[in-house]
């Protein structure tokens, strides 16, 4: 029902990858039909595809129907708040909004720092190994 409050934690879990996206596109649809859901996830799956509907939201509807969008398939940007939770040091957490933007949409820096680091040292390895 449009004005309800859905709370939805963690959908990705026990989800794979193409499940998350699915679970993502249910959520933004449940945005675009009225309902205000709140997310916790710690998937950036879930956040990236969220982004994409974001980011399709700028495009023309010509644009969205070549590349398979229905309609109604993005939610606009001031439809879309992100906090990030950190543990603070005394009691309690930090609680941040994250800037939502065209561009980055939803940043994730912390998430692709983390993957870099994790690529360029198997690239790395995978290089030693062809040496030996």
């Amino acid at each position: 029902m449009p004005g309800s409050l859905l709370i939805i934690e963690e959908p990705e879990a026990h989800l794979h990858v193409e499940s998350q996206i699915v679970m993502a596109r249910y959520v933004m649809r449940m945005i675009r039909a009225g309902l205000n859901v709140l997310v916790t996830t710690h998937s950036s799956v879930m956040v990236d595809v969220m982004g994409m509907y974001m980011k399709s939201s700028m495009a023309y509807s010509k644009t969205r129907r070549s590349m398979k969008f229905a309609p109604d398939e993005y939610i606009e940007f001031d439809e879309v708040s992100a906090y990030s939770f950190k543990k603070s040091p005394g009691p309690g957490h930090d609680i941040r909004k994250i800037k939502t933007d065209t561009v980055d949409r939803i940043p994730q820096a912390g998430y692709v720092s983390a993957l870099r680091k994790t690529y360029d040292r198997c690239m790395r390895l995978e290089s030693e190994l062809e040496g030996q």
